[in-house]
C-alpha cells in the first residue's frame, strides 16, 4: 500500500522546494518535485532527492548513546531525558540559567524543528547566539533593518517584473535555482540583467553582462555609482523628499569620494561604472538582488547599506519589480521556529556573538558555562577558533549534542540524541 505525502524541503537554502513523498508499507521509497507548487513547479535538486538515502543511512544514530569511560553506550529515551533533567535542575539551582548553553545554527529548519528554542525560552533563558554577530548573514540584515526597517525582500515571481536587475555578489544558478525563472523573465521581455561578481559564475555566463568587481570593492562600487547619478542629476528627488532621511549627510560624503580611486578598488574601469550607474538610474522597476559573501567583511553591513542606499536614491524602493533583495525574512516565522517578542519568557537571557562561542566557552565567568546543548550544529568544523572550542567544551560538565549522524561535535559529547529527518516528522 503506498501514498503521496506533500512536504517541504527544509534545508537552509532560499527556495524551499515543495516535494512529494512516497510512502509504502510504512516506508518513504522516493523523493521527487512537486509540480503543483507554484514556484518550484516539479524541480528539487540534487540534495532534495538524496534526503531518502540520508534518512536511511547505516550511519544513521539510532538510539539515544551515553559516554562512559570515554566509549559510548545506548541507553532508553527515558534515561536520557531524566539524566538530562537531573543535570539541568542541578546547574540552574548552583550556577543560575546563564550557565547553561544553547548552541544552535540552521541544519533543517521548521518550527518542529525549533522546539529546542522554545523549550529554552519556557525555561526563564540561557547563554544562546544573539545580535550583533552571525556566521552567515548578520551584518546584511542588520544593515538592512537600519536602512528599510526590515529585511523582506521581494519574491522570485515579483521580480519578474523587473526592467533591469543587477544581482551583485549571488549566483543563483547554484545556490537557489528556482530564481532563473526571474532571470529568464527579464531577458525574454528585453531587459537587462547584470551580473557583478570577482568570478564568471554560471550566472554571469547566463547574464548580458558581467561586471567582475575586486572582492571587497563592492561599497566603493555602489558609492561611484551614486556619485555619478548624483552629478548627473538622475535622483529620484520626489522619492529622496517624501520617503528619505539623512540625504543631505549621505550626499556630502558619496560627492567627496574620488571615482578615480574607485578604479583601483573595483578593478572596474570607470566608463563601465558610469554606464552601470547610468543604466541602472534611468530604468524603473530596477532591481538589486544580493548575495551574501559582501558583508563578511569588516565593513561588510557598510557594503551593503551602501548598496541599499542606490535603491533610494533612484526611487526603486517600494514598487513591483525593484528593491534591493538580500534576504527574504518574510517566511522566516513559518520556517524558523519563530517566537513572538512579546512571548519571550527567558528574561535572565545571555547573548554571545555566535563567531565567539569559543571565548564564551573558555573566558567567561560569572557564571562560567556547565552545561551544553547543541543541536543543528557542528561548531567543531563550523565555530572560527576550532581549538579553543574544543577545550571550552571539554571544560563543561556536561555536554548534549542532537544530532542524526555521529558528527566530530557529537564525538566529544557526554550524551548524543538522534534527531528524526524532515520525512520522519
Amino acid at each position: 500500500m503506498s501514498k503521496l505525502i506533500k512536504t517541504a524541503c527544509p534545508l537552509d537554502c532560499f527556495d524551499a522546494c515543495g516535494i512529494l513523498a512516497t510512502v509504502e508499507n510504512g516506508r518513504v521509497t522516493k523523493a521527487v518535485g512537486d509540480p503543483d507548487h507554484p514556484i518550484t513547479k516539479g524541480f528539487i535538486c540534487h540534495k532534495g532527492r538524496a534526503h531518502v538515502d540520508r534518512m536511511y543511512s547505516e550511519d544513521r544514530l539510532k538510539s539515544p548513546l551515553i559516554k562512559e569511560s570515554g566509549r559510548f553506550r545506548e541507553i532508553s529515551w527515558e534515561k536520557a531525558i531524566d539524566i538530562i533533567a537531573d543535570k539541568l535542575k542541578k546547574t540552574i539551582a548552583e550556577f543560575g540559567s546563564q550557565a547553561i548553553l544553547h548552541n544552535y545554527d540552521c541544519g533543517y529548519s521548521g518550527i518542529s524543528k525549533s522546539v529546542d528554542t522554545m523549550f529554552f525560552n519556557h525555561l526563564g533563558g540561557v547563554s544562546t547566539p544573539g545580535t550583533p554577530g552571525s556566521l552567515c548573514w548578520k551584518a546584511g540584515n542588520v544593515a538592512q533593518k537600519i536602512d528599510f526597517g526590515t529585511s523582506k525582500g521581494h519574491s522570485a515571481t515579483d521580480l519578474e517584473n523587473s526592467k533591469l536587475m543587477i544581482i551583485w555578489g549571488r549566483n543563483p544558478a547554484v545556490t537557489n535555482i528556482h530564481f532563473l525563472h526571474a532571470i529568464r523573465a527579464v531577458k525574454a521581455k528585453g531587459g537587462q540583467v547584470i551580473c557583478i561578481d570577482p568570478f564568471q559564475t554560471q550566472t554571469a555566463k547566463m547574464s548580458t553582462w558581467h561586471l567582475p568587481v575586486k572582492p571587497g570593492g563592492d561599497g566603493a562600487l555602489a558609492f561611484a555609482m551614486a556619485k555619478i547619478i548624483m552629478t548627473k542629476n538622475l535622483e529620484n528627488k520626489d522619492f529622496l523628499e517624501n520617503h528619505t532621511w539623512g540625504y543631505e549627510a549621505y550626499r556630502k560624503e558619496v560627492m567627496d569620494f574620488d571615482l578615480k580611486e574607485a578604479e583601483s578598488l573595483t578593478g572596474l574601469c570607470l566608463s563601465d561604472i558610469e554606464k552601470l550607474a547610468v543604466d541602472y538610474a534611468k530604468t524603473r522597476p530596477a532591481s538589486i538582488v544580493l548575495g551574501y559573501g559582501m558583508q563578511r567583511y569588516v565593513n561588510g553591513g557598510q557594503n551593503v547599506r551602501a548598496i541599499n542606499a542606490l535603491g533610494a536614491i533612484t526611487g526603486n524602493i517600494g514598487l513591483a519589480g525593484g528593491g534591493v533583495t538580500y534576504s527574504n525574512k518574510s517566511i522566516s516565522k513559518y520556517v524558523s521556529g519563530y517566537v513572538d517578542e512579546s512571548e519571550v519568557l527567558g528574561k535572565k537571557t545571555r547573548y554571545y556573538k555566535p563567531a565567539e562561542l569559543g571565548k564564551l566557552l573558555t573566558t567567561t565567568m560569572d557564571p562560567e558555562i556547565k552545561f551544553a546543548w547543541i543541536a543543528k550544529a557542528n561548531p567543531l568544523v563550523q565555530a572560527p577558533n576550532t581549538n579553543v572550542v574544543a577545550s571550552g567544551l571539554k571544560k563543561a560538565d556536561f555536554v548534549v549534542v542532537v544530532d542524526m549522524f555521529m558528527t566530530d561535535t557529537a564525538k566529544e559529547a557526554d550524551l548524543v540524541l538522534p534527531a528524526t529527518s524532515i520525512f520522519e516528522e
